[in-house]
């Protein structure tokens, strides 16, 4: 399973590793919950047409060390940001992985709306105030919840906000400039942001379309039935019980991902399938791998500390070492037998600017 763990290397890394204290203005009783399980969302239903947004934010954005010591370094650390726009026949979501800066947003009905909210299952959700009968009669009352106003969710203001926050004057170039409750839903996430007072979001560079004619959309039931991710039996094995062979938590967060989100196509499914079997036939190249993969550990968490200055000088030491280990990979991808590692080493960025900086000033 090396290249399920290796696939994250050119994933984008950014992003905070705390939002506890942003939760305050709501109440610290509130969120005491989500302090331990790592998850927050927002959900809205303007009054003068049936759509709302919804959000939450992920394990990566706010939890600490003891959660990561407490739950496991390969499970303890996911992260995600999830806001929605329902108008009558249309949904608009957006994802927000505060830890990394992922940034995603899709439109469908609400069956799909539905189903992306079990595959990332969200700690908490937050709707406009007044709208609960709304959220619970389509979405059940099984996700903490909180209401907001209705005024986070305007087209203008959530436009207005992302164009500010990405410095263009459209968003073509992102490919969701048509997705109007997408816009919607992802401006309100930055809004809520902005009314936490988190500042320090720099980290996130860009918007994308989740692409669903890509995936197999797989809903509660049939996550459930196939055990896909845990389950119905106690002391039972699920399916990613069984494959999750990952030696990076990035790693066994994509595996995590790529199962409750399969591929359609047959195209990108036999290139993965071509770099497992180059791994089967290069012992040597996999051993490689998974030694400089050690070395690299949850880089994408380290990332999303020093983007928010609350890295400690031994984080930044091991930051050091990950973008070192970064290429020798780059190197054997480069130098290997097969298309895809080709393509994922000359996207690999050595980051030597940093790794200069790191040595010159700080001595270990």
């Amino acid at each position: 399973m090396v290249i399920l763990l290796f696939g994250f290397l050119f994933q984008q890394a950014g992003g905070d590793d705390d939002i506890h204290p942003q939760a305050q203005h709501i109440g610290q009783h509130r969120f005491s919950p989500l302090h331990r399980t790592g998850h927050t969302g927002a959900v809205n239903f303007p009054h003068d047409i049936e759509n709302f947004i919804l959000g939450y934010f992920g394990r990566g954005a706010y939890t600490d060390d003891r959660d990561l010591r407490k739950n496991g370094a390969h499970r303890g650390a996911e992260g995600a940001g999830r806001a929605g726009h329902l108008g009558k026949s249309a949904c608009g979501v957006a994802f927000l992985d505060i830890s990394t800066g992922e940034f995603l947003t899709a439109e469908g009905p609400f069956d799909y709306v539905d189903k992306l909210l079990n595959n990332f299952a969200p700690k908490e959700i937050l709707f406009e105030r007044g709208k609960r009968g709304m959220f619970e009669g389509n979405f059940g009352n099984k996700f903490f919840t909180f209401e907001l106003e209705d005024w986070v969710f305007t087209e203008t203001s959530s436009r207005e906000k992302l164009l500010k926050h990405f410095e263009t004057k459209n968003l073509k170039g992102f490919g969701v400039e048509h997705l109007k409750n997408g816009i919607i839903a992802s401006g309100a996430i930055l809004q809520y942001l902005d009314m936490t007072q988190h500042y320090q979001i720099g980290h996130i560079t860009s918007l994308s379309r989740i692409e669903e004619d890509r995936y197999v959309r797989l809903d509660k039931f049939t996550v459930r039935s196939l055990e896909l991710l845990g389950s119905m039996n106690d002391g039972g094995t699920s399916l990613l019980d069984v494959i999750d062979k990952t030696i990076s938590p990035m790693g066994a967060r994509l595996l995590k991902r790529w199962v409750v989100f399969p591929l359609k196509d047959e195209k990108p499914i036999n290139e993965r399938l071509d770099v497992v079997e180059y791994f089967f036939r290069e012992p040597d190249f996999k051993e490689f791998i998974e030694e400089k993969m050690h070395l690299i550990g949850d880089l994408e968490r380290i990332v999303s500390k020093a983007a928010v200055g609350r890295i400690s000088p031994r984080e930044v030491v091991q930051l050091k070492v990950a973008l070192q280990a970064i290429e020798p990979i780059r190197n054997a991808c480069l130098n290997a037998d097969n298309d895809s590692l080709r393509r994922i080493g000359e996207q690999l960025n050595l980051c030597l600017n940093i790794r200069e900086k790191i040595a010159k000033e700080i001595k270990n």
